[in-house]
Formats: C-alpha cells, sequence, structure tokens
C-alpha cells in the first residue's frame, strides 16, 4: 500500500480511527497526522511515527515529557516512558473495584451532576474528549451521550484497563490516545465537551498549562467542565496533603487569566468519603454534610472567553 494512500483495509474499529485521525496532531510541531499502515500513523511534516498498538489505541506521546517542576519528583518520567504492554493486568488509576464504598459513591455522584450539566448545556454533542481520563470512569459512562469519545491518558496500565472494559462494554465509538496532556496530539477547536476531572491539583504552572491545552481543542461555542479541591482538611484526610486544593478567589483567577469564563458552579463531595459504609446511603449523608461543610471539590462549567 502506497505512504500517501487514504484508504485502509481493516477492521471496523480500526476504520473508527481512520476516521477520527483529522482529529489528531503531532504533538510535537502540531502537523496533521496521517495513516502510513494499519499499525503506524506519521506526522505530516516532520515525519514522526506514532504506533496503533490495537484496535482503537493509539501512542501518541511527544518527544520528550513535559518540564515542569511539579511532576518531576512524582515518578512522571517513569510513567512517560513506560511502554504499553496489552496483557498489563495492572488495574490503573481511579479503578473502582476495589476501591472504599464511599469513594466509588461519590465518583457516580460526581457522573451524574457532570452528565446533568452536560445535557443542560448541550444540545446533541459530538464529540467529547477526557483528559487525564484514567481507566474511564467517566468517558466509558458518557459515551452513549456522543457520537465520538476521545480518551487522553498517559499512564499505561490505566489506558489499557479502559480499553479493556470499553471492549467488554461493546463501546466502540471512543478512541484511546496513549498521550501527554501538558501536549495534547490533537487539532484546535474540536470538541464540543472536555471533561477533566481529580487533575487540576498541581499548582499554578501545572494548572494553566493544561487549561490552555483544553482551551486549545475546545471549538468555540463548547464547554470544558472541569473541578478542583477547595476544602483542605477533606483533601488531606481522603488523599494526600500534598496535592494542592485552592481558595475559591485563586480559582476564579486563574480561570479567567487562562481565557475562560465561568458558566456554573456547582460544590460537590462534601462527606469524608470513609466515613460512608455503603453506596446507597451516600447522596442523604452528603446533604447532610453540605449543611455543615465546604465541599470537598468544585464542579465548574467553562467557557471561551
Amino acid at each position: 500500500m502506497a505512504e500517501e494512500s487514504n484508504t485502509l483495509n481493516m477492521s471496523n474499529k480500526k476504520i473508527d480511527i481512520f476516521f477520527h485521525i483529522k482529529y489528531f496532531s503531532c504533538p510535537d510541531d502540531h502537523h496533521a497526522l496521517k495513516i502510513k499502515d494499519e499499525n503506524t500513523i506519521v506526522c505530516s511534516y516532520c515525519q514522526g511515527s506514532f504506533l496503533l498498538k490495537k484496535d482503537n489505541l493509539i501512542d501518541i506521546r511527544p518527544l520528550e515529557p513535559s518540564k515542569i517542576k511539579r511532576l518531576a519528583g512524582n515518578g512522571y518520567r517513569d510513567i512517560f516512558s513506560e511502554t504499553i504492554l496489552l496483557n498489563d493486568q495492572r488495574s490503573g488509576w481511579g479503578c473502582l473495584a476495589n476501591a472504599h464504598a464511599g469513594h466509588r459513591a461519590a465518583i457516580k455522584y460526581e457522573r451524574i451532576k457532570i452528565l446533568e450539566l452536560i445535557k443542560k448545556k448541550c444540545a446533541d454533542p459530538n464529540l467529547l474528549i477526557d483528559v487525564s481520563g484514567g481507566v474511564g470512569n467517566y468517558s466509558l459512562f458518557f459515551a452513549p451521550e456522543f457520537r465520538s469519545v476521545i480518551h487522553c491518558e498517559l499512564h499505561a496500565p490505566s489506558i489499557v484497563t479502559a480499553m479493556r472494559t470499553a471492549s467488554d462494554l461493546d463501546k466502540v465509538n471512543i478512541n484511546f490516545l496513549r498521550s501527554d496532556y501538558l501536549s495534547l496530539p490533537l487539532s484546535e477547536e474540536i470538541a464540543d465537551v472536555v471533561i477533566c476531572t481529580d487533575t487540576l491539583e498541581r499548582g499554578q504552572e501545572h494548572e494553566e498549562r493544561l487549561l490552555n491545552q483544553i482551551r486549545k481543542v475546545l471549538k468555540p461555542d463548547g464547554i470544558a467542565i472541569v473541578d478542583f479541591h477547595v476544602n483542605r482538611l477533606l483533601r488531606r484526610l481522603n488523599q494526600s496533603s500534598q496535592v494542592k486544593a485552592y481558595n475559591v478567589s485563586d480559582i476564579e483567577e486563574l480561570i479567567y487569566n487562562s481565557g475562560f469564563l465561568i458558566d456554573e458552579r456547582m460544590e460537590i463531595c462534601h462527606i469524608f468519603s470513609k466515613l460512608v459504609p455503603f453506596e446507597g446511603c451516600y447522596t442523604v449523608l452528603d446533604a447532610l454534610f453540605k449543611m455543615l461543610v465546604l465541599g470537598g471539590r468544585l464542579l465548574l462549567v467553562l467557557r471561551k472567553s
């Protein structure tokens, strides 16, 4: 087959990759990508090559990991460099199977609230991009609401888990991109909705660069839905004091300086998740704690300013 050919004899899922290639770009020079053969995608400018690992999973990392001080000490370079193993049985980040009942319930509650916002703000949305999508807790849940979904994640075990789960659930409208979210391999202004959860938590430089990437791929009339940790005590009880929680005024300044307007905001996750004995009582307990404490997360709907 000639290198420039736009016709492929591939499985239905791989044809989806061909269909979506118009959305992809080189993470190093941002030029368009093209299909070379059934296992390789190349940059039309620098000729850098990226591997189609299996069906709808593509490895599109830049040549070098992003240089941010906040990421330097937490194994980021090792995560960036790790090879994807399609038989990897590690569960990845955000896996709910072995999580505490309260944590599972909090994630499911946030998903419902985000879905309500999407339905409220978007009529017949086409493309969803999940940035830092982990094991797919959000992208797989929202997939039925969109024609196409692009799930972006750098952590190899997480994206393999997400792909495997999507296959089990017969979610065939999702492409999985092994990518660095600070250099998204995506074209500009393509997404009706971008979601990014539990990720804007590593300091101003990190947040500014990530929000810039989200803004780049969002359509002029699209929405981004993100969350920030705002209750420092709950953040430390639930996970780690090393992850940043913000004052609301600091979040607002960061959002506005990144070229967004806040369209809607919602406090969620008021209860310390380990106090929840089983999933079914989460909403009742959270409603009670809402009268007493600041929510653990602030959920925001953003539009381009």
